[in-house]
């Protein structure tokens, strides 16, 4: 196996990594075949409702890259401001933030992401770390296939090629295989570890592997997980399903495809008559020009490959800010470098912490930020976008704090113990017994004790408890 340490933004092979081939999870689908419907009769086919969704009229923002016309060349998202895109002679990487292309493989076909601060690309079938050159990971011997697609929720990592699919996760390689089916078609994930996969009839696993539900009453052609709700395309029609309820939605044409961003949660839905755009429970209506669909980034911009060149569209304007992405913690005064979407439209960029004006520079945009002017804690940090034609709105979190040092056993099993065992150890549908059980929901852990939802009715978290979770959190779940 091979473990990825996202210290010091390093991919490095642990003393005690096993090299040992991947383990295998066989999922019996016959486990969930109790919740699913087999019956002839048409009432087996029956939905919890349908609906019609009110769609609103809004304009896209738009910014185009280049004027290549190849409508089959091969464009990915490897980070918000970061595109690796083929040219002609190989793949060059963008970088928003610097303005710069830089040379990544002869190669025409290449994808990459982000994975625990390493940067992996995926170059004719096999998986490269990639810092001042690519170098081979020993992980493509432990997979007997060339790697078609890859994906991540941040903990895990997800290697999908010829119809099988393996997980990386805390150093150790799992195939997951479905007893009797030789072929998974797609897959989409939760940031939990939730898994659904078609054959092509849709099973869901839970983060331990195990098959809870099969659904046979429809193929997906598609399907995709916005962190709330699991969407499926089937044979021009597209279902929602969320905690059991099955929704059926009506776009007055065929659905023809779906694309969306797990992260941001947006899902782009693609008629034979237009493009709706689905967020936070409304609908949107865009003119989209014509074009192939490449990919969404984490602010949920679409891009699409046209007649005229590479564009990406939002239905708003969010700003990209390089530094702090995936861990927002300030604990010293800092310059951020802005990426407004459509910069070349943008005439002023002003940022509010709280109800506090910050200090922003133009060209190229940059907000300072000094934690020791606020007290600690989480802070909402609001951008006003001032276009040519419109304003936009947009928001991010930001924590002030030098956080304290933090490990599993002194501090955080503690808190465990105190405030979560009595629901969340033992035979529990959701178990928080052990740091990796921890450490794969911190995310969600730290939105419901800081909102105090959890523990039911209290005694809730004090803020250094909470502190204690985030300190444990920066400092990589020692």
């Amino acid at each position: 196996m091979i473990w990825f340490l996202g210290c010091q933004q390093q991919l490095v092979e642990a003393d005690k990594v096993s090299k040992e081939a991947p383990d295998t999870a066989t999922v019996q689908s016959e486990e969930a075949h109790d919740s699913a419907t087999f019956d002839d009769d048409d009432s087996a086919l029956e939905l919890d409702s349908s609906i019609r969704p009110q769609r609103y009229p809004v304009e896209l923002v738009q910014e185009c890259f280049d004027q290549n016309s190849n409508l089959e060349r091969s464009v990915h998202v490897l980070h918000s401001y970061q595109l690796l895109i083929e040219q002609e002679g190989g793949t060059v990487l963008f970088d928003e933030a610097t303005g710069t292309q830089t040379f990544v493989s002869q190669s025409t076909k290449v994808d990459g992401l982000v994975y625990q601060n390493s940067r992996l690309v995926l170059v004719e079938g096999k998986i490269y770390l990639w810092e001042e050159e690519l170098e081979l990971l020993e992980l493509n011997q432990l997979i007997e296939v060339p790697i078609e697609r890859i994906e991540t929720d941040g903990e895990r990592l997800y290697l999908y090629g010829f119809g099988r699919l393996f997980v990386l996760f805390e150093g150790r390689l799992t195939e997951i295989r479905i007893d009797g089916v030789s072929h998974i078609f797609n897959f989409t994930f939760s940031s939990t570890g939730e898994l659904w996969l078609t054959d092509p009839w849709t099973l869901s696993l839970d983060s331990s592997l195990s098959a809870t539900n099969y659904d046979a009453r429809w193929p997906a052609d598609d399907l995709f997980f916005d962190g709330k709700h699991l969407w499926i395309q089937s044979s021009g029609e597209l279902w929602s399903q969320r905690e059991g309820q099955e929704i059926s939605l009506d776009f007055d044409a065929p659905v023809v495809q779906i694309k969306g961003s797990s992260k941001d949660g947006r899902l782009w839905i693609g008629t034979e008559q237009g493009v709706i755009v689905a967020h936070k429970g409304s609908y949107y209506e865009v003119d989209l020009p014509v074009g192939v669909w490449k990919d969404v980034d984490d602010h949920g911009r679409l891009l699409v490959q046209t007649e005229v060149g590479l564009c990406r569209y939002s239905i708003d304007r969010p700003v990209v800010w390089v530094g702090l992405e995936d861990r927002p913690t300030l604990r010293a005064q800092d310059q951020l470098a802005l990426i407004p979407t459509a910069a070349q439209d943008v005439v002023d960029l002003r940022a509010y912490l709280g109800s506090e004006p910050l200090e922003v520079d133009a060209d190229p945009w940059r907000v300072h930020l000094d934690p020791d002017a606020f007290p600690s804690g989480v802070h909402s940090l609001r951008f006003v976008i001032e276009g040519e034609e419109r304003i936009d709105v947009d928001e991010a979190s930001v924590y002030f704090e030098v956080l304290p040092q933090a490990t599993w056993e002194a501090d955080v099993l503690p808190i465990a113990q105190q405030r979560c065992f009595f629901c969340h150890s033992g035979a529990t549908i959701t178990p928080l017994s052990e740091s990796q059980q921890w450490s794969s929901r911190i995310d969600e852990i730290l939105d419901l004790v800081s909102e105090q939802i959890m523990p039911p009715g209290g005694p809730y978290l004090s803020e250094e408890e909470i502190l204690i979770l985030r300190g444990w959190e920066n400092g990589g779940f020692e």
